[in-house]
């Protein structure tokens, strides 16, 4: 079972992408462009999930800049293909972080140029951005307290789960304990 919510050929574009560089495709952590800034040195190479409203879009260059109050964050999209983006349209993006250590932003001396090499890219256009921004603190503070998390994410051997065998369908099968 996958979701899919970007062009085609990108997904094409991504995925010889991956089997060029031999490594497993990670979902991508869920940042906020203030938190990319200031962490931007240790990011190089990670995978993040960024979203923020569209300030500009050059096809040709194949660059857009994302904004999130006072911070902007550069993102290539070269893996997606051709893009329809319509400025100050919310949007979320996951790929691959690069930082260019030897060249600093124009608006900071300190901060090194960093850009998001996206694979995944949608519109979230509708999404309350504040209530998310509000949603993804609640989360991490579920996700760091141990009082919370479940003993073991992994199915029993009671249970099995196949998604996506092929065929499309979802087959979800639990005995029920004792059994």
């Amino acid at each position: 079972f996958t979701l899919t919510f970007t062009h085609c050929g990108a997904v094409q574009k991504a995925d010889a992408l991956r089997k060029e560089q031999h490594t497993e495709m990670q979902a991508g952590q869920i940042l906020l462009l203030a938190e990319i800034r200031q962490q931007c040195a240790r990011l190089d190479g990670q995978a993040v999930r960024a979203t923020g409203r569209l300030k500009s879009y050059d096809p040709i260059q194949q660059r857009a800049v994302i904004s999130d109050d006072d911070w902007e964050l550069g993102v290539s999209t070269r893996l997606l293909g051709a893009m329809s983006l319509r400025p100050r349209t919310l949007f979320m993006f996951i790929g691959e972080m690069e930082v260019d250590k030897g060249y600093t932003s124009v608006d900071r001396q300190d901060v090194p140029q960093v850009t998001l090499v996206a694979r995944l890219g949608r519109s979230v256009e509708g999404l309350d951005f504040t209530v998310f921004k509000q949603a993804l603190q609640v989360r991490r503070k579920f996700l760091s307290d141990p009082a919370y998390r479940c003993a073991s994410a992994q199915p029993s051997d009671a249970q099995q789960m196949d998604v996506g065998g092929g065929d499309g369908a979802v087959n979800v099968a639990a005995q029920p304990a004792g059994s």
